[in-house]
């Protein structure tokens, strides 16, 4: 069973994403802030990371360098509202694996987190 955590300070999106995935067959955690999110993380292990961008505490950005910097095998997947160019660039330059945007498919963010699973370490699909 693949393990996913999910960080987002939004309670509906943790609740309605811990029932998609968990549905789809997941082992789902979650954090609500990046203060918790670190220590969380590495309790809990996931295979996938769903982390958002903007939350107190150590914002998203933040927690991807930290979570680059102590866990650089983990697959982190920017799951958030903000959807600029330069976000998604941003994203990229700082180590995530993927970036989506809220608001997508659910049959969508399932194919990408199980096509995430497949790819070798190291190889990242996310295109600028």
């Amino acid at each position: 069973m693949p393990r996913v955590h999910v960080i987002d300070d939004d309670a509906v999106t943790r609740t309605v994403l811990t029932r998609l995935l968990a549905d789809a067959g997941w082992e789902v955690s979650c954090s609500e802030d990046g203060r918790a999110a670190l220590a969380d993380v590495a309790a809990t292990e996931p295979d996938v990371v769903l982390l958002d961008v903007t939350m107190p505490g150590p914002d998203g950005w933040t927690v991807l360098g930290r979570l680059r910097d102590a866990l650089p095998a983990t697959k982190v997947v920017m799951l958030t509202g903000r959807t600029s160019h330069d976000d998604v660039v941003r994203a990229r330059r700082a180590g995530a694996d993927d970036f989506v945007a809220k608001g997508v498919e659910p049959a969508v963010l399932l194919e990408r987190l199980q096509a995430l699973l497949q790819r070798p370490p190291g190889r990242s699909d996310l295109l600028l």
